[in-house]
């Protein structure tokens, strides 16, 4: 499915060169008698690195990527892992504390989080 020029939000999966990536923020700005520019800042859902794009006209065409949103509620912590519960599923899984070192100092027991993963294909 693509995505056009207005239809960007915050939070939204775009696939940019074969590549899954978050929305974090991004800025339209137009001038008089030139084609508007949109600034948009990408966290790539697989690494966590961060890549900043300019593109420029109406025609900007974004695809949106395969992924899955999932509720999870974060149990407890220990060693260098953070275990979390599927609230559907009720399956643990473990994330090491340096995947997710920016959302540590928010992380409470109990605490519920909405997580995206990569839809795979069989």
């Amino acid at each position: 499915m693509t995505i056009g020029y207005g239809d960007l939000r915050k939070g939204m999966a775009i696939e940019l060169d074969g590549v899954p990536y978050l929305v974090v923020d991004y800025d339209r700005s137009k001038m008089q008698q030139r084609a508007p520019t949109m600034r948009i800042r990408f966290k790539d859902i697989r690494s966590g690195r961060v890549l900043d794009r300019s593109f420029s006209g109406y025609d900007v065409k974004l695809t949106s990527a395969d992924v899955e949103r999932r509720s999870a509620q974060y149990i407890y912590d220990e060693d260098e892992l953070c275990y979390f519960m599927d609230t559907d599923t009720y399956d643990q899984f473990p994330l090491a504390r340096g995947d997710i070192s920016n959302e540590l100092n928010y992380l409470k027991e109990g605490i519920r989080s909405t997580w995206c993963s990569i839809k795979t294909t069989p």
